[in-house]
């Protein structure tokens, strides 16, 4: 579970995480996760893989300027 002291910084994650989306390089490069979308299940997810595995490569990839989670 996490707790209260975790609560901005997972925030000020997912919305670097979707914020990178909107900075995609258009190059092949190794990644481990690909997150689809956006919005809040991605940001969610990419936050809590990124406490579990903090050593892999993630990136997400969103159609439109910016993602659903209501951060930016």
């Amino acid at each position: 579970m996490m707790n209260s002291k975790k609560v901005i910084p997972t925030l000020s994650l997912a919305a670097l995480l979707v914020s990178s989306a909107l900075h995609a390089e258009t190059s092949p490069e190794k990644t481990d996760v690909l997150l689809i979308g956006g919005g809040i299940m991605s940001a969610s997810m990419g936050t809590m893989l990124e406490e579990l595995q903090p050593g892999w490569k993630q990136i997400m990839v969103e159609k439109l300027d910016g993602g659903g989670t209501g951060i930016l």
